[in-house]
């Protein structure tokens, strides 16, 4: 599934790159309709609220005529960056089968186009932080929510939303050669999120496990 998002950079400056789609997206989301969200998207409804399980949280979205209102169990709250990918996921996404198999980001619909910004952003900055930081890494995989997989390398398997997860892979370096690692996304991504929320997602987690 691939959406054109609006590109806004044009009309606003570095600092408020977030602030300008942000509004956007939720006057979009004061238009919706909430059960159809639900039936699409598979979140869980209840009359004027969605809930979205995003991570190890429990987001719930729910609106005034004019207001977009966001609570969180997580007591550090909800980025901008955050709340703009949760309602690009209501407004576009849609719920997927379950899946066993897992992809790299550029074997995934458009990865192959972005995969040398997602290599840059996600990739560099899981080995750079954590390839030489094994017990920090366990750490963090299991604060944000993951279980240890059995596989080459050391993996552990992280819930995004319902349905979607992704993997978190360190292989440790040695004399020879240096610590490298992955990350994988179900296969269900492909159909559920844009390759540009991608590379956010992983953004987001790697934020998440270096808190």
């Amino acid at each position: 599934m691939e959406k054109t998002i609006p590109d806004f950079r044009a009309e606003y400056g570095q600092n408020n790159m977030n602030e300008l789609p942000l509004r956007h997206y939720e006057e979009l989301f004061l238009a919706a309709d909430l059960l159809e969200i639900s039936e699409r998207t598979g979140l869980p409804y209840r009359v004027g609220e969605i809930t979205i399980p995003y991570f190890t949280d429990q987001v719930t979205v729910s609106r005034t005529e004019s207001e977009v209102l966001w609570r969180n169990c997580s007591e550090n709250g909800l980025k901008e960056k955050e709340k703009i990918l949760l309602l690009r996921f209501m407004l576009e996404g849609r719920k997927t089968a379950k899946t066993a198999v897992f992809r790299a980001y550029n074997e995934l619909p458009w990865g192959d186009v972005y995969d040398r910004q997602f290599r840059g952003r996600c990739i560099s900055r899981l080995v750079g932080t954590f390839g030489t930081r094994i017990p920090e890494f366990k750490a963090a995989c299991i604060k944000s929510g993951g279980m240890k997989v059995t596989g080459s390398g050391l993996i552990y398997e992280i819930p995004f939303m319902p349905e979607l997860f992704l993997r978190v892979i360190i292989w440790e370096g040695d004399d020879e050669f240096p610590a490298s690692g992955q990350i994988l996304f179900s296969e269900n991504f492909g159909e559920a999120v844009s390759a540009e929320d991608r590379v956010i997602i992983a953004e987001l987690l790697l934020s998440r496990m270096t808190k």
